[in-house]
C-alpha cells in the first residue's frame, strides 16, 4: 500500500473491476451519480483509487474504500456460485437504457441473460393490490405483447405486474423482473415459482446484490429501481392503477423524467381513478389507450 493509505496499480490489479465498484458503494457509499462523475474524470476505476485525496470532494472517500476490497471479491465470488451474474458499466452487454441515466449503477446483478439492444420491450407498472378484472386484462395484455414478440418488462410485486408476466410467459414470451430488495431469496416469497420461470428466457434484475443496504428503507430502493424498469423498454404503459399505487405513479414521473413514452390503459368498463391522480398522470404525458382495442397502438410504438 502507498504511504497516503491508497493501494497502488500493482495492488489494485488482483481486485476485479465489479468488486472495486462495489467497495466504492459499499464502504465508500458513494452513490451512482458520483461515481459516474467520477470514472469521466479520472478515466477508470482504478484511476479513482489512485486519485490523490486533494484532487476529490471533501465528501468522497473513495482511497477508502480500499478497506472494502477483500470483503467485496469474496461477495462477487459467492454470487457466481449462487448463479448471480454480474454486469458493469463497462461492459459490451451493460443496457444501453441504463447508460442514459444521470445515475446509472456502475454494475448490476441478475439471474438469467438481459436484454439485448434493439429488441421491442415494453415496461408495465401498476396496483400490487388488483382483483378481478383488472388481473385478467394485465393477463390478456402480457399475451397479447409475446404474441407479437414484444418483450415484458415489470417488478417482480404481485398484482397487475406479476400477472402481466403470467400472460405473457403462457404464450411462451420473454419477461424481464426488476427486484428492488436484492436477488438472494424470493421478492416477495410467494412468487419464487414465477420468478424462477422468469429466468429461463429472461431475467431478474437488479441493482444490489443480496439485500438492500443497511440503511435504506425498501421504499428508497423500490424508487431507485423504477427508475432502472423505466430506461430498459422503448415504452412504459400503466395498467390498473388506485389511487393509492405509490409505485406505479412514481414509475409515471420517471418516464416523464427520462422523456419515455407513456400510456395509460382505459380498460372498457372504465377507470375508477379520482381526478386528481388522472390529472397527475396527464401532466406526465400519459396517452389514455382503449384496452383491448387500441392495444396494436402500443406495439406500433416499440418500432
Amino acid at each position: 500500500m502507498g504511504p497516503t493509505g491508497h493501494l497502488c496499480s500493482m495492488e489494485l490489479s488482483q481486485y476485479s473491476v465489479a468488486a472495486k465498484l462495489w467497495a466504492l458503494i459499499d464502504t465508500a457509499k458513494i452513490g451512482p451519480r458520483a461515481i459516474a462523475r467520477l470514472l469521466i474524470e479520472f478515466g477508470s476505476v482504478d484511476g479513482i483509487y489512485l486519485a490523490q485525496v486533494g484532487r476529490l470532494a471533501p465528501s468522497i472517500d473513495a482511497g477508502g474504500a480500499f478497506l472494502g476490497l477483500d470483503a467485496a471479491e469474496l461477495l462477487m465470488e459467492k454470487l457466481e456460485a449462487l448463479d448471480i451474474r454480474i454486469t458493469t458499466v463497462f461492459d459490451m452487454s451493460y443496457p444501453e437504457g441504463f447508460r442514459e441515466l444521470n445515475d446509472p449503477p456502475p454494475l448490476i446483478f441478475h439471474r438469467g441473460a438481459l436484454p439485448i439492444e434493439g429488441q421491442r420491450v415494453v415496461g408495465v407498472a401498476g396496483s400490487r393490490a388488483t382483483r378481478e378484472p383488472g388481473i385478467a386484462d394485465a393477463v390478456l395484455f402480457g399475451r397479447l405483447m409475446a404474441r407479437d414478440g414484444v418483450k415484458i418488462v415489470t417488478g417482480l410485486c404481485g398484482g397487475v405486474n406479476s400477472s402481466t408476466v403470467v400472460g405473457a410467459l403462457s404464450e411462451n414470451g420473454v419477461a424481464y423482473a426488476v427486484t428492488a430488495g436484492g436477488l438472494a431469496g424470493e421478492n416477495p416469497p410467494d412468487l419464487g415459482a414465477l420468478a424462477r420461470q422468469i429466468v429461463t428466457t429472461g431475467a431478474l434484475i437488479g441493482e444490489y446484490p443480496l439485500t438492500i443496504p443497511a440503511g435504506m428503507k425498501l421504499i428508497e430502493a423500490e424508487a431507485s429501481a423504477n427508475r432502472l424498469l423505466v430506461s430498459l423498454p422503448q415504452a412504459v404503459v400503466i395498467a390498473e392503477l388506485s389511487d393509492d399505487s405509490v409505485g406505479a405513479r412514481d414509475v409515471a414521473k420517471c418516464c416523464h423524467e427520462l422523456g419515455k413514452t407513456l400510456f395509460l390503459l382505459i380498460p372498457e368498463r372504465g377507470l375508477t381513478l379520482s381526478e386528481s391522480t388522472l390529472g397527475e398522470l396527464t401532466e406526465c404525458g400519459a396517452i389514455p389507450i382503449s384496452f383491448p382495442s387500441e392495444v396494436n397502438t402500443i406495439i406500433k410504438c416499440l418500432g
